[in-house]
């Protein structure tokens, strides 16, 4: 669904020029954990392609830093280094209530970062 919405199917046609005239130096993204898989949907589409792809162990937070909204991982999409923050709050009863944001990505490359 998401990939054709306008926005991001813009973003999706943007990002492919740019990746075929300058080389990704970084992908920066943020999304809510139930949209995590179509995150990865616009993310292979925007790149051409999803390997090589690895994350690492997520970091052990702090006990004394109470509850985080947020998780990141860091690792290596469509070859990539990458950023990932994932929002993992959730209502079971309204899956939308406690979204803090929808997808959020940015592709940095030399000539600047596509968001």
């Amino acid at each position: 669904h998401y990939p054709h919405v306008a926005p991001v199917r813009s973003f999706i046609e943007a990002a492919r020029r740019l990746v075929a005239r300058q080389r990704p130096l970084f992908l920066d993204a943020a999304t809510p954990i139930h949209l995590l898989h179509p995150l990865v949907d616009i993310l292979g589409q925007a790149m051409g392609t999803l390997r090589p792809w690895r994350f690492a162990d997520p970091a052990p937070l702090p006990t004394d830093l109470g509850p985080q909204p947020f998780r990141s991982l860091h690792g290596v999409f469509a070859g990539t280094p990458l950023t990932l923050r994932v929002h993992h709050q959730l209502d079971p009863s309204d899956r939308d209530n406690h979204a803090l944001h929808w997808h959020r990505i940015a592709l940095g490359t030399e000539g600047g970062v596509l968001t």
